[in-house]
């Protein structure tokens, strides 16, 4: 007896919709899989910074080839430049593909490394962070705030949180009647020094300028890269006196250091330029900047 007939006698005096509801199973929809982890594009700023890419059990090939899974247009990445794999005993691993200009993994080259949490993936002229983890969606989003006051290349508040710092600066300086001071640096010939270096050469100095910074900053101040090749310090309560002692302490140690990329050894200076805010002025965040950058410009002539 053929299966039809037999569902029509087990269902003999039900209405036929039963029947059919029994003879058709509809399955539940599938849920997609969860991503393991994400790269969230934090560099260069533009349409794809804050961009993510889910990783997933199988392999996540980065490259500038059109079937890649996290595609980079950039002429500096190889077609495959890279491959992330997750292990079963739960670890991320990526695997450089033989590309021409190298995978950075917290901006050190690497041919093969285990990937954390929080870690920084580097192909050409762009940076991810990779996020993995209980809740990489909870990640995601912490790090998309990040990324609105933080440079990604040096760590440092970005121009957004620099004029956000100096709203709040300006305010209270005009409340407690006390001064207030920014001191703008920028390197001279970095336009030179990146030819000369290349793109990641030129990252790498911005990166020791940074840490070289850091010491001298103290926690009621803030240090920022404001753009390019350019940092800003935000001193409460200095006088113009205190803020050019500060350049000059800055200038005088950054031309100190010995700098080395790629086994060349180097060294670079910068120039300064200060402004500051009386408590009776009255100046919006941007004026104060644009202040000290007419400074800066003054003073490299």
């Amino acid at each position: 007896m053929s299966d039809a007939v037999e569902d029509t006698h087990r269902f003999k005096g039900r209405s036929a919709e039963p029947a059919l509801t029994a003879e058709v199973a509809i399955p539940p929809p599938r849920r997609p899989e969860s991503p393991l982890a994400y790269l969230v594009n934090i560099h260069p700023p533009g349409p794809t910074l804050g961009l993510r890419y889910e990783v997933g059990s199988g392999p996540t090939v980065i490259g500038r080839g059109g079937d890649c899974d996290v595609p980079v247009p950039d002429s500096s990445v190889s077609r495959r430049h890279a491959r992330i794999e997750f292990h079963a005993d739960g670890r991320f691993r990526i695997t450089d593909l033989g590309s021409t200009n190298g995978t950075y993994v917290n901006h050190s080259r690497t041919r093969e490394a285990d990937l954390r949490d929080g870690d920084y993936v580097a192909v050409g002229g762009s940076l991810y962070r990779f996020l993995a983890g209980g809740n990489v969606e909870a990640g995601y989003h912490e790090e998309i705030h990040r990324l609105a006051v933080t440079d990604p290349l040096t760590g440092l508040a970005n121009r957004r949180a620099l004029l956000e710092g100096l709203e709040r600066e300006l305010f209270r300086t005009h409340r407690q009647r006390r001064p207030l001071s920014l001191v703008v640096f920028d390197v001279d010939g970095f336009r030179t020094l990146r030819s000369r270096l290349g793109h990641f050469g030129g990252d790498h100095t911005l990166r020791a300028l940074a840490s070289a910074l850091r010491p001298l900053v103290r926690k009621d101040e803030l240090l920022a890269r404001s753009g390019g090749d350019e940092f800003a310090v935000c001193l409460p309560e200095a006088t113009a006196a205190h803020a050019a002692v500060f350049a000059d302490r800055v200038t005088r140690g950054v031309a100190a250091l010995r700098l080395e990329f790629e086994g060349e050894r180097y060294h670079t200076t910068v120039s300064a330029g200060v402004a500051t805010v009386a408590s009776g002025d009255e100046v919006a965040p941007s004026g104060v900047v644009e202040r000290a950058e007419s400074r800066l410009r003054e003073g490299k002539k």
